[in-house]
């Protein structure tokens, strides 16, 4: 590892270093400004005008749709509401979210930048929180917004982007080493010192980026791509946002080939026979010499070098992984694919109901993740303590997060005509052939939490029936599952269909709960595949 003055970076990485840290210091401004006037917004509007409150949160949720959760709570730690509805039940064991006074704040009147949090929905996520007071300058509370981690960054900018010619990718970390944004999304959230610690030879790298307010240095090391060392170059800043410093980085890295072949003659029942000789397995030895098996190159459920075999517990801790092992022993929890799904997550919450089939776009290549492979996995506990399970990859795809972000800008403004033109004109609006809410590539849907139809696209021909009958191809009730998330806040869900040609189409899906009776449903294709002989 090399150590030199930022001023040696190359001009076209310390350009986009500056570019970078530059676009997140506008997105906090921006919601710091936005936080600031509906607190000033709120002052006077008592805790029982829901209707009032609701108004100033919905405001600052159409100009961010991909936030998940704005809040209005009293000076006592009462939730007044909440946008979407049931956005924070996923904080309710979080301490540090609900124990918080007038003397939290930095100052009064600021906008902070809350240390990372976590919510049993969405995993880690960002907070940013404003005081509000009375007219008579009492302290009231405060007024949140809080965001999936990825938030921070705007992923649209050039260092993205798959094929550029520049071979760097940004990450971003807060002063206490806290990951905020790196492409390799199951480590945003953990503690990159923390994560050094389990090497030496990335220890003192790391520890200069919190040492130093700005430098570059080179080293031959990762923990987060395994494979042949390859030289990195970082170059770091330090930025002050909502009374927080950060630590925007920019990663120059060497581009290295994916050469992996798939076989073609995998079938489902196959995977799901071998993940049941697994489990079977498993009930009969226990952990340690199931663990074992899983880890051995020629065990017994080595049967195709294109299935990676894996344990967890059902705290999403790994257990086994036939091609990642240093992932053993570590939380998975927040891993998550190209389009930002937890996907061990869902696996852990599908082991709970019995265990099923997860689709996931594992980010491959390079670290930026914009080519990716479909992956098929099937899972089966073992007992209430840890599961096994195996996955098989189906194609390389291209994932285009945009689509993920139009779903649900479409869905936060079907909630704002809800609110505006009142339930029966919304369900009218949303099923008429010629209506604005139905898009050449996105569809819109409401539906109670009985699974009947409220309203759909005219063509499908479904309002008033009970989509409860609704499989996925593999006989599973996905609208059931929207229900479920809709019920936690919302989220996203992968969902495949068996079409008649022998082929299957991938959907991704976002649910949003209106109230406690509905809610609405957005969907877009993502690709058509054959998942097996």
């Amino acid at each position: 590892m090399y150590l030199f003055p930022v001023s040696n970076a190359p001009p076209e990485v310390m350009a986009a270093l500056d570019h970078f840290s530059e676009s997140v210091f506008a997105r906090c401004n921006e919601l710091d400004v936005e936080l600031t006037g509906a607190a000033a917004d709120l002052s006077g509007i008592s805790s029982t005008d829901i209707s009032g409150i609701s108004a100033v949160l919905m405001k600052i949720y159409s100009n961010h749709p991909y936030a998940v959760g704005i809040s209005r709570v009293g000076p006592n730690g009462e939730e007044y509401a909440s946008l979407p509805l049931y956005s924070l039940t996923g904080m309710e064991m979080s301490s540090s979210f609900w124990e918080f006074n007038e003397t939290s704040f930095a100052k009064n009147n600021a906008t902070i930048l809350m240390e990372p949090l976590y919510s049993t929905t969405y995993g880690e996520i960002l907070h940013f929180r404003h005081p509000v007071y009375t007219p008579e300058g009492e302290y009231d509370g405060w007024i949140g917004a809080s965001f999936i981690m990825t938030y921070i960054v705007d992923t649209s900018e050039d260092y993205f982007s798959y094929g550029h010619a520049n071979n760097y990718f940004p990450a971003l970390y807060d002063a206490e080493g806290n990951i905020l944004y790196y492409p390799t999304q199951e480590i945003i959230g953990d503690n990159i010192r923390t994560l050094s610690r389990e090497d030496s030879e990335v220890l003192l790298h790391t520890d200069a980026i919190f040492t130093q307010p700005d430098g570059m240095m080179k080293y031959l090391f990762t923990p987060f791509n395994p494979g042949p060392l390859v030289e990195y170059t970082t170059v770091w800043k330090t930025i002050t946002v909502c009374g927080r410093d950060l630590k925007p980085n920019i990663i120059v890295y060497e581009v290295e080939d994916w050469n992996q072949n798939f076989s073609e003659d995998l079938a489902i029942d196959d995977l799901s026979n071998l993940v049941f000789q697994m489990y079977q397995y498993g009930k009969a030895n226990g952990i340690e010499a199931t663990t074992a098996e899983i880890q051995n190159p020629r065990g017994k459920f080595a049967v195709d070098p294109n299935i990676i075999l894996f344990a967890y517990d059902m705290n999403a801790t790994n257990l086994a992984h036939s091609l990642t092992p240093d992932r053993i022993g570590k939380n998975q929890m927040n891993a998550g694919d190209a389009y930002g799904l937890r996907y061990i997550s869902r696996m852990v919450d599908l082991c709970e109901q019995g265990g099923g089939f997860v689709h996931y776009y594992k980010p491959v290549g390079e670290p930026s993740g914009s080519v990716s492979v479909l992956m098929i996995s099937y899972v089966l506990p073992v007992n209430r303590e840890w599961f096994v399970g195996a996955a098989y990859p189906i194609m390389f795809a291209s994932p285009d997060p945009k689509k993920r972000d139009k779903l649900n800008t479409l869905v936060v403004a079907a909630q704002q005509y809800v609110r505006d033109q009142g339930k029966d004109a919304a369900l009218s609006e949303f099923t008429a052939s010629n209506s604005s809410f139905q898009l050449k590539d996105i569809s819109l849907m409401a539906m109670d939490y009985n699974g009947n139809v409220l309203s759909a696209p005219v063509q499908l021909n479904v309002t008033g029936t009970n989509a409860f009958g609704f499989t996925n191809a593999h006989g599973v009730s996905s609208m059931r599952e929207l229900v479920i998330l809709a019920k936690q806040g919302g989220n996203y869900l992968l969902m495949d269909t068996a079409n008649q040609n022998g082929m299957n189409t991938m959907y991704l899906f976002y649910v949003e709960p209106v109230n406690n009776e509905w809610c609405l449903i957005s969907w877009t294709e993502l690709n058509t595949f054959v998942e097996g002989r």
